[in-house]
């Protein structure tokens, strides 16, 4: 089976535009600018990668109704529809700010796990270069 990919589009703002999933994703962005309204505010996309088309759309599935994005409508439910639309714009606010502190913790989060394999990566080098005889003390000597 062919790899689909899973897309976010993002304004300015860190607002999520749109979710969507494609095979062929450069296809898809051209099709997007010239027939998506939301296009032109979009800054930036995150893409994730499924081994399989179904694997993409359940996840789309989920990331729609649980992100709410902003040009997504045709997939929604009524019900779903009609949560959102119940919404005042306090609510809304209030759940823009919320996935904006979930796109900043993953952020952190992904910034640390960075951090923390560039340390375990010199001290294994360190290591490397104990065990070679090439220093004689292992202790941290501020390469990370």
């Amino acid at each position: 089976m062919a790899e689909t990919c899973l897309y976010r589009t993002f304004d300015g703002e860190g607002r999520l535009l749109y979710v969507g999933i494609s095979g062929n994703l450069k296809g898809r962005m051209a099709m997007h600018k010239s027939k998506s309204a939301w296009y032109p505010e979009m800054v930036r996309a995150s893409v994730e990668t499924y081994p399989s088309r179904r694997e993409a759309e359940n996840a789309e599935r989920k990331a729609i109704l649980s992100e709410g994005p902003t040009h997504n409508v045709a997939k929604l439910s009524p019900l779903a529809r009609r949560w959102r639309d119940a919404m005042t714009p306090d609510e809304k606010s209030q759940l823009d700010e919320l996935k904006r502190q979930s796109e900043d913790a993953k952020a952190n989060l992904r910034a640390t796990k960075s951090r923390l394999k560039a340390r375990c990566d010199a001290r294994k080098r360190r290591a490397k270069k104990w065990d070679a005889g090439e220093i004689n003390d292992l202790a941290d000597d501020g390469e990370v």
